[in-house]
């Protein structure tokens, strides 16, 4: 079986920095596992690795779609398993790197949804006047497990899971447990931790520094050209929290807060996520060291490659 290296973890921990000192370590290039960074004009927001970065590494798969633009599971799927196929014909190992759990499940295991009657558009327009909560507990009420993988505000996902249910009179949640969800390639996961109270200062302070380096100029760019879009690019952390200081319904200092909160929240979600669902090699940071977990890392890999 062909090699893939792929990098999980919360949000904010340094999967971008140990995923550069691998592809350089290694002379591989990187996949983006994240279903935000595919959006241009987001490179803040989304914390893009920088131009700087992606002219020392190559990465796919980042700032390749409009705001306007949406990603399916399949879409992603196809155009990532390209890209794989291209660098095992270089010899090389593709490191994917990202924290969207189930984008990185589809792409790695024989995990499908395609036997499952749906995507009728004119059946959904009777879901068309509900509000983003109200759709959301509706799935909570038919899919529980399905709805906890979710987040309110992802629509898209939230209509195809109650799509799914209506169509099919079956759970998504339930089918999906009943396929073997297989690895396709021979995969070291390697995910980042840190102790959770030390996370979320990272987090918070990670905000603040997107704030500083230009965020509200940003999502304020963004809002006046997309106001009232239901773009999927503009469901991400960091951009509908402000919608409603845009609205004058609450102040600047509440908006950044509760990005930072939503931030932690996706964080924990994440951690539970991804302990259930793939066999990962945790690597504790050391914040005051990242090299440590730089080494640690190369030497999984390596041990990895020689198996």
């Amino acid at each position: 079986m062909n090699k893939i290296i792929c990098i999980v973890g919360p949000t904010g921990v340094g999967k971008t920095a140990l995923s550069l000192a691998l592809a350089k370590q290694f002379n591989t290039e990187i996949i983006n596992g994240d279903a935000f960074q595919v959006y241009q004009e987001m490179n803040i927001l989304n914390a893009k690795p920088t131009k700087e970065e992606r002219r020392i590494v190559k990465h796919h798969l980042v700032d390749y779609l409009k705001i306007s633009d949406s990603l399916d599971i399949a879409s992603f799927k196809e155009e990532a398993t390209k890209i794989i196929n291209s660098l095992f014909k270089d010899n090389k190992i593709p490191i994917i790197v990202g924290g969207s759990g189930l984008y990185l499940k589809s792409l790695l295991y024989d995990y499908q949804l395609n036997d499952l009657k749906g995507r009728n558009k004119d059946k959904l327009k009777k879901y068309d006047n509900y509000t983003n909560e109200e759709i959301f507990k509706l799935l909570e009420e038919v899919d529980l497990d399905a709805s906890k993988k979710l987040h309110p505000n992802n629509r898209k996902r939230v209509l195809r899971a109650l799509e799914i249910f209506d169509e099919n009179n079956i759970k998504k949640s339930d089918f999906i447990n009943k396929q073997n969800h297989q690895p396709l390639y021979d995969i070291l996961f390697i995910g980042l931790t840190m102790e959770r109270e030390l996370l979320y200062q990272c987090i918070n302070n990670r905000v603040d520094k997107m704030v500083n380096n230009g965020l509200i100029d940003e999502v304020t760019t963004l809002y006046h050209k997309y106001n009232n879009c239901n773009y999927q690019a503009l469901q991400a952390i960091g951009y509908k929290e402000f919608i409603p200081y845009f609205n004058n319904e609450i102040n600047l200092e509440d908006a950044i807060d509760k990005v930072k909160q939503n931030s932690r929240r996706y964080a924990k979600k994440q951690y539970t996520w991804f302990n259930n669902q793939m066999e990962v090699k945790w690597i504790n940071v050391d914040i005051n060291d990242f090299k440590k977990c730089i080494n640690e890392a190369i030497s999984l890999v390596r041990g990895f490659i020689n198996e």
